[in-house]
């Protein structure tokens, strides 16, 4: 009796873990919604919101942009909104029913390979970056950003 019980609490927990990544991959196709990766971490994360950062404000002029954004990435968003307000950007953290008050920012930051692929979409333009990983196991930035024009 024991055993049974033990082997139905193993499934429910697999089960459990097996629905908050549907759940994750469900969040990461909806069309206006950020997602950053569970596997991300904090290390990267900060590398990753620092350039980020540093691209929008070459991009757009920083002192006159209100960026909206729906935070995603508890680690990853207050390190991302730290850099962009130490720009001179403003931020808005999107809520449902809100009305557009700035440009909408969406970004998607996933594990690809051994690095991590970033894709943001802004005002109509769609930038993204391969970060790869060096030999210490940090992010470089041997790559720089492709830019296209989103479609509308």
């Amino acid at each position: 009796m024991k055993n049974i019980i033990l082997v139905l609490m193993v499934l429910s927990f697999s089960g459990c873990a097996a629905i908050q990544e549907r759940m994750a991959q469900s969040e990461a196709r909806k069309p206006n919604s950020s997602f950053v990766a569970q596997e991300i971490s904090v290390s990267d994360a900060k590398d990753l919101a620092q350039d980020m950062a540093a691209f929008l404000e070459t991009q757009l002029p920083a002192a006159k942009t209100t960026l909206e954004i729906q935070a995603s990435g508890k680690d990853f968003y207050p390190l991302f909104r730290e850099q962009l307000t130490k720009r001179g950007f403003g931020v808005i953290e999107v809520k449902p029913g809100m009305e557009k008050r700035g440009i909408f920012l969406r970004y998607r930051i996933t594990q690809f390979y051994q690095g991590v692929l970033v894709r943001m979409e802004y005002d109509g333009k769609a930038p993204s970056r391969y970060y790869d990983r060096g030999t210490d196991g940090h992010l470089t930035l041997q790559s720089s950003y492709t830019l296209r024009e989103a479609s509308k």
